[in-house]
C-alpha cells in the first residue's frame, strides 16, 4: 500500500451524536470502519466532551516519515490542550532548565540520544507531535520525560510531577482502573483508534504525549494500565516509562508485554497492569508488575482463584524494598482499600474505586469530593473496567460506586493463535 493509499486522520468532532452514528454503522457489520476496535455509546454528547473530548482515529504506514505524520496529524488535532500542558508551571519550569540551562541542556541531550537509538520511530512521532502542536522539539521531549529529567534538576522540588497517577483493583477476570491527574489536567485527555506499521491499538492519551500514560490495547489483544511510582533512584539517560508504555502497545503476546515492561535499562520506572487475551473465548491472563531501574521487577500473576489485588502509587512488591518517595494521598488510598471488604464481583472492585469516605484523600476525586475536602490537588478523569473474560473496555463517567453511566464499550480483539 502506497502513502496515498493510507486514509487521512479523522478527528471525531465533539458532537457525540457522530460518533453514535459511527458506532450503529459498526454494528451493522462495518467494523472496518474501526480497524482498532468496535465502539458503542449511551451517553450523552455533554459527558463525553467533559471527560475525554474527541476522539482522534486514522491509518499509517511503517516508514519513519509515517510515524512522524502520525505524530503531527494528532498533535495538531489537540495542539491547544497541549499547549495548556506545556504553560503549567511545572512543565514551563522543566522546560526552561533544559532549554537555558547548560546542565539542563546536557541532561536533555543524554535522555534525547539514547532514546533515538533505541526508539527511533517513537522519537519521529514525537518530532511530528512537536510539529503539528508547533513547539520545539526539546519541549515536547521534555515533556514525555517529565519525571525521569525531574530526578537530576537541583531544583527538583520546583519541577517534580506532584498528582499521582492512578489506583487499580485487580480480580481475574477483571482490572478495575481510575485514571486520575492533576485537577487542571482536565479536558487534555483523548481517545485515539490507530493503525499504524500494519497494526492497530487504542488508547487514552494524555495531549502533547505518546501513546498511552492512561490505558490501552492493542489488535493482538494484550492491554495494560498504568500506575505512576517514584523510587528515589534512577538511572541518568535511562528510558523513560512513556517510552515503555507505547512500547507495550507493539507487544503481540503477554510474555512479550511483561518482558517489555521489565527490561533493564529503565530511568525510574512504572507499575502496569498488563492483560491479554487468548484465542480460546474466556480466557486470557492478567499480571502486576513494578519495574525500576537496573533491572529490578516484581511480577504478580492474577488467575482464578487469586486474592484480589489492589495497587496505588506505591511499590508494594518489590524485593528487596527501595527507598521511594510515597505521597498522602497514595497512602491514604492504600490504605482505606485493605479496609473495605475484599471484593468478589466487578461491581465490587468499582465500589472501592468509588469511595470516597476518606474525605481529604478519597479513591475517586471530582467536584464532589473537593466540596466535600478533598485536598489531594487530584481529579480522576475516567474510570476504566477491562473484562478479559469477554474482552471488553468500558469507559465509565462518573463515580463508579455510583450508578455510573457507561460511555463506551471497546472490543477488545481476540488473537486468532494461541501464544504465550
Amino acid at each position: 500500500r502506497t502513502m496515498a493509499d493510507h486514509r487521512r486522520y479523522r478527528l471525531m468532532d465533539s458532537s457525540w451524536a457522530l460518533l453514535l452514528a459511527a458506532a450503529q454503522l459498526l454494528l451493522c457489520g462495518l467494523a472496518a470502519a474501526s480497524p482498532a476496535s468496535s465502539l458503542h455509546s449511551s451517553s450523552p454528547e455533554a459527558e463525553v466532551g467533559a471527560m475525554l473530548g474527541p476522539v482522534f482515529r486514522g491509518e499509517y504506514g511503517s516508514s519513519t516519515a509515517e510515524h512522524e505524520r502520525f505524530g503531527r496529524e494528532m498533535g495538531a488535532a489537540f495542539a491547544e490542550p497541549a499547549r495548556r500542558r506545556l504553560a503549567r508551571k511545572r512543565n514551563a519550569l522543566l522546560v526552561e532548565w533544559v532549554s537555558k540551562d547548560a546542565a539542563g541542556t546536557r541532561t536533555l541531550k543524554a535522555f534525547a540520544e539514547a532514546h533515538e537509538r533505541l526508539y527511533p520511530l517513537f522519537m519521529a512521532e514525537l518530532r511530528g507531535i512537536a510539529a503539528g502542536v508547533g513547539v520545539p522539539f526539546a519541549h515536547v521531549l521534555a515533556l514525555n520525560l517529565h519525571q525521569e529529567l525531574s530526578k537530576f534538576c537541583p531544583d527538583r522540588a520546583a519541577v517534580a510531577p506532584t498528582a499521582d497517577h492512578c489506583s487499580d483493583y485487580v480480580l481475574w477476570p477483571w482490572i478495575a482502573h481510575n485514571e486520575d491527574s492533576g485537577v487542571k489536567e482536565a479536558g487534555t485527555l483523548f481517545i485515539a483508534h490507530v493503525v499504524i506499521d500494519g497494526a492497530s491499538f487504542s488508547g487514552a492519551v494524555y495531549a502533547g504525549d505518546l501513546p498511552s500514560g492512561a490505558f490501552g490495547f492493542n489488535g493482538h489483544g494484550v492491554g495494560f494500565t498504568l500506575n505512576f511510582v517514584d523510587p528515589t533512584e534512577a538511572a541518568f539517560g535511562g528510558v523513560g516509562r512513556g517510552f515503555i508504555s507505547r512500547q507495550l502497545l507493539t507487544a503481540r503476546s503477554f510474555k512479550e508485554a511483561v518482558q517489555i515492561a521489565v527490561g533493564d535499562g529503565q530511568a525510574v520506572g512504572h507499575s502496569y497492569q498488563i492483560f491479554a487475551l487468548s484465542a480460546e473465548q474466556g480466557s486470557g491472563r492478567i499480571a502486576q508488575v513494578e519495574s525500576i531501574s537496573h533491572g529490578r521487577h516484581a511480577v504478580q500473576e492474577v488467575s482464578e482463584g487469586s486474592a484480589p489485588l489492589f495497587h496505588t502509587n506505591h511499590l508494594l512488591f518489590l524485593q528487596p524494598p527501595v527507598p521511594q518517595h510515597m505521597t498522602t494521598s497514595s497512602a491514604h488510598r492504600l490504605e482505606r482499600a485493605r479496609e473495605l471488604p475484599p471484593p468478589s464481583s466487578a461491581q465490587d472492585l468499582l465500589a472501592v474505586l468509588g469511595d470516597q469516605a476518606d474525605s481529604a484523600f478519597p479513591l475517586f476525586h471530582d467536584a464532589g469530593s473537593r466540596a466535600a475536602g478533598d485536598i489531594s490537588g487530584e481529579e480522576t478523569m475516567a474510570t476504566v473496567l477491562v473484562d478479559v473474560a469477554r474482552g471488553t473496555l468500558t469507559l465509565l463517567a462518573g463515580n463508579p460506586a455510583r450508578q455510573p453511566r457507561t460511555l463506551a464499550v471497546l472490543r477488545i480483539p481476540r488473537p486468532n493463535i494461541l501464544l504465550d
